[in-house]
């Protein structure tokens, strides 16, 4: 594998376990001010954050490829509000778009067709992501700050459930 490549799939192992560590972060903000629906929706969004932090790894692994660690920021734990959150997880998940992106425009340049393919998932995976986060902030900016809207928007997004997919080992 070329050691660029592999060096931008061992940073974004990295990237990914610092969104699930940024989705604790808001999380817990979430559990401090009583929004419980938007607490399980972060956690949620930690198991499927590591969940592709595993992907990865298996990946480089799959390649007969040794993992390399570096250290992980400490995330933001102050917010002002719920739309703040997700307003800052959009922009943290369209971060990680380009990031991906960016492996999976590096892999094309050398043809390296396999981590191409492998990436391509998450490609449409970010489109997934941040089309959700959009949404939800496009309805919390609805909401405004009517308490009964937010309540009902809790209430919603905590019915987020993960689902580990069978070909993934921790």
């Amino acid at each position: 594998m070329d050691n660029n490549v592999l060096k931008m799939l061992q940073d974004q192992v990295n990237q990914e376990i610092y969104s699930a560590y940024l989705y604790m972060s808001m999380s817990s903000w979430f559990s401090d001010n009583s929004y419980q629906g938007f607490e399980k929706w972060m956690r949620v969004q930690v198991q499927e954050e590591l969940a592709h932090a595993a992907y990865f790894m298996n990946y480089i692994q799959d390649r007969n490829q040794s993992l390399t660690f570096e250290a992980i920021a400490k995330p933001n734990s102050e917010w002002k509000n719920p739309l703040n959150i997700f307003e800052v997880s959009y922009t943290h998940e369209c971060g990680i778009t380009k990031s991906i992106t960016d492996i999976f425009v590096a892999s094309r340049n050398i043809g390296d067709i396999k981590s191409e393919t492998f990436l391509q998932w998450f490609i449409s995976e970010q489109i997934e992501e941040e089309k959700t986060v959009s949404d939800i902030i496009g309805r919390l900016k609805i909401a405004g700050d009517s308490s009964n809207a937010l309540l009902m928007l809790d209430k919603e997004y905590g019915t987020k459930i993960f689902t580990m997919a069978a070909n993934i080992t921790f």
